[in-house]
């Protein structure tokens, strides 16, 4: 199962707007193909690292409830 991590309607508003990312140092044009492939890579880091997260969280009670001490030592 895959959970959106960017509200889809939120996307395709910054896709209108063409407003990804838009700061001091970079923009990522997309309205060109190369700067929609760049939000989508973004996009699918951002799921990456969630699911990376969501993982060790569950990991972490798994082991509490074994009675195993959790956090930092």
């Amino acid at each position: 199962m895959s959970v959106p991590i960017i509200n889809p309607t939120f996307q395709q508003k910054v896709l209108q707007k063409n407003q990804a990312g838009e700061d001091q140092w970079t923009t990522i044009d997309t309205t060109s193909s190369g700067g929609k492939i760049t939000f989508h890579i973004f996009c699918a880091l951002a799921e990456f690292e969630r699911g990376l997260i969501r993982e060790r969280v569950n990991a972490g009670l798994a082991a509490l409830k074994k009675g195993k001490k959790g956090g930092r030592p």
